[in-house]
């Protein structure tokens, strides 16, 4: 009777704690809440730098750095750009994502022509001649379904 409690106790410890060599078990319930928490991460408005751009046969990725963007009403420009470490995103770029530029182009005057409308071809063909001026520039994304479905340039005189 001494030998089969414990016995029943080893059998019991060893199916007690989760799987070896550190795994955790998820249930399958809990494992799709985490999946689905991972895809609502990339949702939504964000600030960032544009500090690379990739791509793939069939897709263009830009690499993000997003930034805090605090209204300041004691600085001369009114914000304030805070990007203490790097936060880095790898998203999508949508075929139909809308991008406005505001230093794309200038007029005749020699002046910037603000909130233009550029395709999604013309962007990455700039962000390609340009990666290095633009890691300096923040952007307004906006991302959803995993994927960047506009780009704002905030201008920065």
């Amino acid at each position: 009777m001494r030998t089969c409690n414990i016995l029943f106790l080893i059998i019991l410890l060893i199916t007690s704690f989760p799987g070896c060599k550190g795994e955790e078990k998820i249930p399958p319930a809990s494992r799709s809440m985490q999946e689905t928490a991972l895809k609502t991460l990339h949702q939504g408005e964000y600030k960032a730098y544009i500090t690379n751009l990739m791509d793939d046969s069939a897709n263009i990725f830009i690499l993000l750095d997003t930034l805090e963007w605090i209204d300041d009403n004691n600085s001369e420009s009114g914000f304030s750009i805070r990007n203490i470490k790097k936060n880095l995103l790898r998203v999508k770029l949508s075929d139909t994502a809308k991008i406005i530029m505001q230093t794309y182009s200038r007029n005749t005057s020699g002046e910037f022509n603000h909130n233009q409308k550029i395709t999604a071809e013309q962007f990455i063909s700039y962000l390609r001649k340009n990666t290095q001026k633009l890691r300096l520039v923040p952007f307004s994304l906006s991302i959803s379904y995993d994927e960047v479905q506009s780009v704002n340039e905030i201008y920065i005189p």
